[in-house]
């Protein structure tokens, strides 16, 4: 059974799918789709989103990015796409964490190094 979120992002990528065939240009909404795609771990539709003009600096009512919920939950291949097309590391949500704060307080060792050596 698929998720909430992965129906909402197959959706929303459908949606892209058919803009990008008329030459329309992404809706704002395609940022919560890539957070939701980021927190998943879903890389595959995060490079899609991404490809398709999703910002990857849009930050959620928290202040949250794509970056960070990737990084806070440990998606490596996430977080390197997401740096691939630019997203900002120094970014900080309402709490005043970067995204290399968020995985270095949950642990993830890996993502702390990728983030910390990406120029």
């Amino acid at each position: 059974m698929r998720t909430f979120a992965s129906r909402t992002i197959a959706l929303f990528l459908a949606c892209l799918a058919s803009a990008a065939a008329t030459g329309q240009t992404p809706a704002p909404a395609a940022g919560p789709a890539l957070a939701a795609a980021a927190r998943l771990g879903q890389e595959d539709t995060v490079e899609r989103l991404l490809a398709a003009g999703a910002d990857p600096d849009r930050q959620d009512d928290q202040g949250n990015t794509a970056l960070m919920w990737a990084a806070r939950n440990g998606h490596y291949a996430a977080v390197q796409r997401l740096l691939k097309y630019g997203a900002r590391k120094d970014l900080r949500n309402d709490a005043g964490s970067t995204a290399l704060d968020l995985a270095f307080q949950h642990g993830r060792t890996d993502l702390v190094a990728l983030l910390r050596d990406a120029s």
